[in-house]
């Protein structure tokens, strides 16, 4: 999939994100993301496609950007910044 950077970005309810391939990561890394977001603010929103149905009743499926999806949701975040595929 491609996106183009003059694709509109929406604010999404992160608890409409289906999260597909769920990976782990370190916790040092995981709070350096948190940290950044929480100082600089979301410098590049996450992508997100219309769910396929198969990952959760979630009306999207997350494309790109999963530790700063978990790193909004830390931070008390109810909506996330998003490109819609």
């Amino acid at each position: 999939m491609k996106t183009d950077s003059t694709d509109p970005i929406q604010l999404i309810q992160i608890e409409e994100i289906n999260i597909p391939n769920s990976r782990t990561r370190g916790s040092d890394k995981f709070k350096e993301i948190v940290a950044s977001i929480k100082m600089l603010g979301l410098k590049k929103p996450i992508t997100v496609a219309p769910a396929s149905g198969k990952y959760g009743p979630g009306k999207y499926d997350l494309v790109c950007g999963e530790g700063r999806l978990l790193a909004f949701k830390s931070l008390g975040e109810t909506m996330i910044p998003a490109r819609v595929l």
